[in-house]
């Protein structure tokens, strides 16, 4: 009976390393091997179209750090400055919610993991595909909540573009896409 009991527990650390180690980086190497072969149906599987999308609506959302009116402002200043925050809004939305629908796809991972510009995928002709060249520069990391973190340095090295692996069932996905922060 307690040779049983040791075969089940450490089948069950076999399966929690698997699922917490190696899993991640398997699909990681699937998604590599999709990106580079420009597979979008293969791409998709290892994709949550709708986790990406609401991840980057979180990041790309309007801000509420507009200044506030002083409490001894006239009545056109205040008119003034509500005016402001919200046309600030509004154009926050609209390209938060532009830039969610080009990237929160297959076709938008594909397009920044190739480190193609996301003009393309507006109509204009796709530059080669520079996915190897994009995976020798990325470095990995976990994250907690359990995450898998592929963080890919931009060209000049000051911001990075962050995909974020999470579990779905058991399969891995980029469930996120942290932009570089405009400076």
């Amino acid at each position: 009976m307690r040779r049983v009991l040791y075969v089940l527990v450490g089948l069950a650390l076999a399966a929690a390393l698997y699922y917490g180690v190696a899993a991640p980086r398997i699909a990681l190497a699937a998604i590599e091997r999709a990106a580079s072969a420009d597979d979008v149906v293969a791409l998709a599987y290892h994709v949550d179209v709708a986790s990406v999308r609401r991840s980057l609506l979180e990041d790309l959302g309007p801000s509420a750090t507009a200044p506030l009116p002083s409490p001894d402002a006239g009545p056109l200043e205040r008119m003034a400055t509500s005016l402001g925050e919200a046309l600030g809004v509004a154009v926050g939305t609209l390209v938060g919610n532009t830039v969610a629908e080009l990237v929160a796809s297959p076709e938008g991972i594909l397009q920044l993991l190739g480190g193609v510009p996301l003009r393309p995928l507006l109509g204009g002709a796709i530059g080669r595909n520079t996915v190897a060249e994009t995976f020798d520069r990325a470095t990995t990391r976990y994250a907690w909540p359990p995450a898998f973190v592929l963080r890919v340095p931009t060209e000049d090295g000051d911001a990075a573009t962050e995909f974020v692996l999470r579990p779905r069932g058991w399969v891995w996905k980029i469930t996120g896409v942290r932009l570089p922060a405009a400076t």
